[in-house]
């Protein structure tokens, strides 16, 4: 099996003039290491101060691209994502000017940052300490930036996501997934970046459990064309037993989030910062559009495991502080 590594070519933007770093044939098995969506400039033993400096002009660095043999415009490719394996750290961070928050001069708390959480990981857990709180997170790794090369020419940002896929930050692709992509250049140009130990969906302040890792994954060529991408998943199991939910209504459905988050973080803010409170949503609460259709109110709903607490003294302490 070979083994490929951001050393051997990594890129921050979209193009599809970058040169493939190794050709692929169909279903063969491959390993990825790919670096932090900090391209390395933070580490495990890193503090604010390094946020406070960090270039974004290098976030999200996918390795590649790959060629992958007979794949034309017009086909689909479909990513096998076998196994994630951690290295033992990540982080997560709230970079100024980026996140739900960001510019919202209503506020009455500190949520603009610069704040940074340094995570401890085995194969199972990343824990970390917010304020008077021991938290303790089951691994669920996944694939944050993902995608082929755009169709068109130019140079593109890697942060939003496009047809072409890239960083989509969503946690069902992960083991055992397939990505379907639709393939706009002939070798289609595959790259991937940006693992994630654990997320919220919604991934509110900007940052999950950032990481280093290693991606073994296998490419099949599908000879037919699909328009955007999609995944194919397993059944996904509860892995925690007890959660609350946070309720935001409003006529405006990201206000209607920004209601349902700022409950979680004042819940939390006893225990916490307000910034701890507002990253560990981002690693840990599920945004759900709970309610779409009647109008004139939204309901978005966010979801937090309580499992993740490990002192049952201030689990139970901070259920009674949800107003």
């Amino acid at each position: 099996m070979r083994i490929f590594s951001f050393t051997d070519g990594a890129h921050s933007y979209w193009s599809r003039n970058l040169r493939p770093i190794a050709k692929i044939e169909p279903e063969e098995i491959i390993t990825v290491k790919t670096r932090d969506s900090s391209d390395g400039q933070i580490n495990k033993d890193s503090n604010v101060k390094t946020l406070e400096k960090m270039d974004f002009t290098r976030v999200n660095p996918s390795t590649g691209p790959f060629y992958i043999e007979n794949a034309e415009p017009g086909d689909t490719i479909a990513v096998n994502i076998m196994e994630i394996k951690n290295s033992g750290w990540g982080w997560t961070g709230i970079i100024p000017g980026f996140g739900l928050f960001a510019g919202d001069s209503s506020l009455q708390l500190e949520l603009s940052g610069p704040a940074l959480k340094i995570w401890i990981s085995d194969e199972k857990y990343s824990r970390a300490r917010f304020g008077d709180v021991e938290i303790e997170i089951k691994n669920d790794p996944f694939i944050g930036t993902i995608g082929v090369s755009p169709g068109v020419g130019g140079r593109f940002s890697i942060v939003p996501p496009r047809e072409n896929g890239g960083n989509m930050d969503n946690k069902i692709i992960g083991e055992g997934s397939k990505l379907y992509l639709p393939v706009f250049v002939k070798g289609a140009l595959l790259s991937l970046g940006d693992v994630h130990l654990s997320q919220g969906d919604g991934e509110v302040c900007g940052t999950a459990i950032e990481a280093p890792a290693e991606v073994k994954l296998s490419v099949s060529l599908i000879k037919r064309s699909i328009k955007m991408p999609y995944v194919e998943f397993r059944g996904r199991q509860s892995i925690y037993n007890e959660y609350v939910s946070f309720s935001g209504f409003s006529n405006n459905l990201i206000e209607a989030t920004k209601i349902a988050v700022l409950r979680m973080i004042n819940a939390f803010s006893d225990f916490m910062e307000p910034s701890e409170a507002y990253m560990l949503a981002s690693v840990a609460m599920d945004l759900r559009i709970s309610e779409l259709v009647d109008m004139p109110n939204y309901h978005v709903s966010g979801v937090l495991p309580l499992d993740i607490i490990k002192n049952e003294e201030v689990r139970e302490k901070i259920k009674k502080a949800i107003k």
